[in-house]
């Protein structure tokens, strides 16, 4: 595995999330870690690409359910929007892509929200 790995409390630290909720979209499989945890007491492992999702499922709204999430989440890994795995996650500053592509998203809905009305 290439490039630098955080434990669950780090990424929880750098997404700006809170340990339980990544410990729980872990366990739901919305946001999974590149390395899974092998055991009782043993961590999980996020990559570069883990912290952006992350990153992402913190900054939705807590009722959004969890088929969504994952939804997002893994149209976050598939659209290829994820900067390269060697950027040091430190020193770039993610938030404007994830909040571009979360806007995106939401217009895409409204605009599709607003044909079917037509539509019908």
């Amino acid at each position: 595995m290439d490039g630098v790995m955080y434990t669950t409390r780090e990424a929880a630290r750098i997404a700006g999330a809170k340990f339980r909720n990544v410990d729980y979209w872990a366990k739901t499989g919305v946001a999974t870690a590149s390395v899974p945890a092998r055991g009782t007491g043993s961590d999980r492992l996020y990559s570069y690409e883990d912290l952006f999702v992350l990153y992402a499922m913190a900054k939705l709204a807590d009722d959004t359910s969890i088929a969504t999430r994952k939804e997002i989440g893994r149209s976050l890994r598939e659209s290829g929007w994820i900067a390269d795995p060697k950027c040091e996650f430190f020193t770039v500053e993610i938030s404007p892509c994830v909040e571009i592509w979360l806007n995106l998203k939401r217009i895409r809905e409204a605009i599709l929200t607003g044909l079917s009305a037509i539509a019908t």
